[in-house]
């Protein structure tokens, strides 16, 4: 069985591949945290995995997830990061060692399943857009993410409350929470289609796909903008790779 694990800033996702079948999708808090991480795994499954795949961004919380890996099935998750033969050049651009790896994932998954010219939007803490070309990876733009927004909102003001994110029927609303969620929904959607214009406009017709967790809240929303809706893009990225890579080094 292969465990691939997509571990964010904020939240760590799993999915099982066992005998060609997907487990459900699995999900927790991103906690630099060991027994975290073993009454987590202890939920997923029972039986222990024969290999996993890590994408991390958060290196305390890799760790802590590794020694529980180690701890309870005796493995060594294969941490996967950005490297060139998988299909993407990155000679374009002069961060390759330290692109987050579920950005090198994600590039490494739409082009073997789309080709062309791709603009992968991945909708999480924060929100990347990653350009390739014809198998070149020309380079991301970074922007606060929809949740990061609303907490530094809350953190830098004195009378606001916390709130929680919604859809809305209107722009206009007529009471201070309503007006901080129609203000950020309405405000973030035209951020994300923003972007994603202006980004054509400049590299020219981009295979729009996306993915994240408020990428799947404003999918809907995004629909006639995106041309691939991919919820579980890393982490399917990550089976991919483990069927490349017989064994990362």
């Amino acid at each position: 069985m292969l465990l691939t694990i997509n571990m964010g800033n904020t939240r760590t996702h799993a999915l099982c591949y066992q005998n060609g079948h997907k487990s459900p999708h699995y999900a927790t808090a991103t906690l630099p945290q060991v027994e975290h991480y073993l009454d987590w795994l202890r939920t997923i499954t029972a039986v222990a995995p024969t290999r996993i795949l890590l994408a991390s961004v958060v290196p305390p919380a890799a760790t802590a997830f590794s020694r529980a890996v180690r701890e309870l099935w005796g493995l060594t998750p294969e941490l996967v990061k950005p490297r060139e033969d998988l299909g993407i050049r990155f000679t374009a651009v002069d961060y390759l060692h330290d692109l987050g790896a579920d950005l090198f994932v994600n590039a490494v998954v739409s082009y073997h399943d789309y080709g062309g010219s791709i603009l992968n939007v991945d909708l999480g803490t924060a929100s990347t857009f990653c350009v390739i070309k014809e198998g070149l990876y020309l380079g991301t733009s970074i922007v606060p993410g929809m949740e990061l927004s609303i907490r530094a909102m809350i953190q830098g003001t004195a009378l606001l409350k916390d709130f929680s994110l919604q859809k809305m029927d209107r722009v206009v609303q007529d009471n201070t929470t309503a007006c901080l969620q129609s203000g950020i929904y309405y405000g973030y959607f035209e951020l994300v289609r923003g972007m994603i214009a202006r980004i054509q406009a400049e590299a020219g017709p981009l295979q729009v796909v996306l993915t994240g967790g408020i990428g799947t809240f404003l999918h809907e929303e995004l629909d006639s903008f995106v041309d691939y809706f991919r919820p579980e893009l890393t982490l399917e990225g990550l089976h991919l790779i483990a069927q490349l890579l017989p064994v990362l080094e």
